[in-house]
């Protein structure tokens, strides 16, 4: 019976983990970050919701750089997964700390710039009040970069 080294399980299920994060940051992008209402005032009837929407992120740089972040942790994890060379395996898990890092700094100031997006949005109108708020694709892609980070570190501290 051949035993497992420790060390090696941990660093497979850690680099394991930062990929599925880096995915999951990826796909979040798509689920929608912000959503937007745009309200008209009248004397009339007061303040209405005339539209309502969920934008992606690739519709503001911060989704974007989420995007290419996750997949470049994702792409990473799985290349470091079926190589057998011992310095991409020891430089896997400081890029996945930093990869998983950026994403949830990108989810962030994402967040941060909900009422920026939603005014520069296609449904800006003068006439029109915009209001933006956080979606669930953000904070899946917050998670997913949360993840990511998390297994980086494991995986470069049981280095391989």
């Amino acid at each position: 019976m051949q035993q497992t080294d420790s060390r090696s399980a941990t660093w497979t299920t850690a680099v394991t983990l930062a990929t599925v994060g880096g995915f999951l940051a990826a796909a979040g992008v798509f689920l929608g970050w912000w959503h937007v209402d745009a309200f008209r005032q009248s004397e009339i009837f007061g303040r209405e919701l005339v539209h309502e929407e969920t934008l992606a992120g690739t519709a503001n740089w911060t989704g974007i750089v989420g995007l290419v972040a996750g997949l470049g942790a994702g792409a990473l994890g799985v290349v470091a997964l079926v190589s057998s060379s011992a310095g991409l395996h020891r430089r896997a898990g400081v890029a996945c700390m930093a990869l998983g890092a950026l994403v949830v700094l990108a989810a962030v100031t994402g967040a941060l710039l909900a009422d920026t997006v939603a005014e520069e949005s296609w449904l800006a109108d003068p006439a029109l009040t915009m209001e933006g708020a956080v979606a669930l694709g953000l904070l899946v892609s917050a998670l997913g970069g949360a993840l990511t980070a998390l297994g980086g570190l494991v995986a470069h501290r049981a280095g391989r």
